[in-house]
């Protein structure tokens, strides 16, 4: 009956100890979740949103504009969505290679643009045509009979 004794009690006391632990409230939970995201945030500055809804993809960019100390000592970062708009004015100063191009540079570049429009075109017309899907010569057609 000892031996029993010495078995089922140490189980028992196991069993039940995590009810002996006090439980969480909602308010220490939820502080607990802000203060772990919080803690995430210290060292990020900015990061782009990669969102796919209904096969569209949009990407949204977010810098760190501010930050809030609590009364418990916690650090809130605040993340503010900067526009595209922003984004592009920011970046009206800079010089691209474009810009400082002659016009004859230009005039390569937007050849070899068309000319890689081109063999993409061909490549999914022939990839299309090789899928069965209809329309896939359709352009072709129309640009030798002028229509």
């Amino acid at each position: 009956m000892v031996h029993h004794v010495r078995v089922v009690l140490p189980l028992f006391i196991l069993a039940f100890t995590p009810l002996a632990l006090p439980a969480q409230t909602v308010d220490e939970v939820f502080e607990g979740i802000v203060a772990t995201e919080n803690a995430g945030y210290k060292s990020v500055d900015n990061y782009v949103l990669k969102t796919n809804t209904l096969s569209m993809t949009t990407f949204e960019y977010f810098e760190k504009a501010s930050s809030l100390e609590l009364e418990n000592g916690q650090t809130v970062y605040i993340m503010r969505n900067v526009m595209p708009g922003e984004i592009q004015e920011r970046h009206a100063g800079e010089c691209d290679a474009l810009s400082q191009a002659s016009a004859d540079e230009l005039r390569q570049a937007a050849t070899h643009i068309e000319e890689a429009g081109r063999q993409m075109e061909a490549g999914m017309s022939s990839e299309m045509e090789g899928a069965g899907i209809p329309g896939g010569h359709r352009r072709h057609a129309d640009e030798s009979t002028g229509r």
